[in-house]
């Protein structure tokens, strides 16, 4: 509720077996400030970063589950006027099970933004849920970029903002679960032959949801689209 703290490098759960520690940056007014750099799992496992009711966080890059092993990691941008801003990030450096979620009106500004950075990073999440909830990216994003099996959801209203391209490689599913969500996309989008771009439907087909390219759209052969409803419509794919 209106503190403030300024450092250079933020380290939560530096150490290996160092796991399970918080932050928390609640309430109008309150905010972490810092110069160079925030890791959230550095070698530990199951750390939180929790910015909620009007917090905000300014890093330059904040990095999610740095070392191999460290796992299960958290940050969550949550409510009207939390924000966290930062120069890149990464949900899952080299660490596997690491998520991001921007719920309820948490807004997240990033240059450059990684869902698994490195071979090792896998099964890492970003869900960006609910009304007005904005994952806001100046620059890429690169899903899976040397990680497998990273994911992307974007529901009930959430955006996801990409200025320049979007990658989708390495076994990852980028996922539009609704018709009131979106993502928009500046540049260009690229699909690997082994991942999902997958869109929700309404129940009675009327509606999807909606990715916007602002360039071009690639596919590799074998890239996989599916629409998905959750009432009442089956479940088709299409390949190409």
């Amino acid at each position: 509720d209106g503190g403030l703290v300024r450092f250079d490098s933020a380290y939560l759960g530096h150490e290996k077996d160092s796991d399970k520690n918080v932050v928390l940056v609640t309430g109008g007014g309150s905010r972490w400030d810092g110069v160079i750099r925030a890791y959230v799992g550095n070698y530990g496992s199951g750390n939180r970063l929790v910015v909620a009711d009007g917090g905000r966080v300014n890093v330059l890059p904040l990095l999610i589950g740095v070392k191999n092993g460290s796992a299960d990691n958290a940050v969550l941008v949550t409510g009207t006027g939390s924000e966290l801003s930062t120069g890149s990030i990464s949900v899952g450096y080299r660490g596997a099970g690491n998520v991001m979620t921007i719920s309820d009106g948490g807004i997240v500004h990033s240059g450059r933004a990684f869902v698994g950075s490195y071979p090792g990073a896998d099964s890492n999440a970003v869900f960006v849920t609910g009304n007005n909830s904005v994952w806001n990216n100046a620059n890429e994003l690169r899903l899976g970029d040397g990680g497998s099996g990273n994911a992307l959801h974007v529901n009930d209203g959430g955006l996801v903002s990409v200025g320049e391209s979007m990658f989708n490689r390495n076994y990852s599913t980028l996922a539009i679960d609704d018709p009131a969500s979106r993502i928009e996309v500046g540049e260009h989008y690229y699909q690997d032959a082994t991942s999902m771009l997958r869109f929700g439907i309404s129940s009675n087909g009327a509606d999807s949801a909606f990715l916007s390219v602002g360039g071009t759209a690639e596919f590799e052969v074998g890239a996989t689209v599916q629409y998905q409803s959750d009432i009442m419509l089956p479940d088709f794919e299409t390949v190409f």
